[in-house]
């Protein structure tokens, strides 16, 4: 059996895990350096620097920071009562709103409003997306296979993130990302639930 038919045995079992996620993930990743130009343009116009949207940010990531550390344990703790897919569900769906509120208007109001749910987005997903995907895995694969397996789960979440940067910042579409990444995760979340 040639090194290819291993890879395909062992990923297998979990294309419809992988799949959805690097989709959220790339839909995630290509709207990052986008941000930077819509949130600075709707706060600080017609200024080629924008101190405000610098601090919002970052008390966007303290914020998220603080709360996170409380939210993992318990988003962990409901996976195990509940199940990792309704989890995982949850968590990748509640990053499809705060995009589609940036895609339907980019006013000054809607960019607070944006940060504001995002703040509770990533509170909810951030990091939590990627240990719910490994508990899954833990669950379905054989404990022989796991190591396999985990390491087919970061290198496609590390390759996407590659991917998904770099189709966002070569573009200069900047509506175009924004309105794309909420149907994006929207088809990857249906296809996580559809599809076991």
């Amino acid at each position: 059996m040639g090194w290819m038919e291993r890879i395909l045995i062992e990923v297998r079992p979990l294309f419809h895990l992988l799949f959805p996620l690097c989709v959220h993930w790339i839909a995630e990743e290509m709207t990052v350096s986008v941000l930077v130009d819509v949130t600075a343009a709707a706060l600080c116009p017609s200024q080629s620097t924008c101190s405000q949207a610098i601090y919002i940010n970052g008390i966007q990531q303290t914020v998220v920071g603080l709360f996170k550390m409380v939210m993992l344990p318990l988003l962990g703790q409901l996976a195990d009562e509940r199940g990792r897919k309704p989890l995982l569900l949850l968590t990748v769906s509640t990053t499809i709103f705060p995009f589609a509120i940036l895609a339907w208007n980019q006013s000054k109001e809607f960019v607070y409003a944006y940060y504001v749910i995002r703040t509770v987005s990533y509170i909810l997903s951030q990091g939590s997306i990627l240990c719910i995907a490994v508990a899954y895995v833990a669950d379905v694969v054989n404990e022989n296979k796991r190591a396999a397996v985990f390491s087919w789960d970061h290198r496609s979440f590390f390759c996407v993130t590659c991917l998904g940067e770099c189709s966002g910042t070569l573009s200069s579409r900047e509506v175009h990302f924004l309105c794309i990444n909420s149907p994006v995760d929207l088809l990857s979340s249906l296809y996580a639930n559809v599809f076991d």
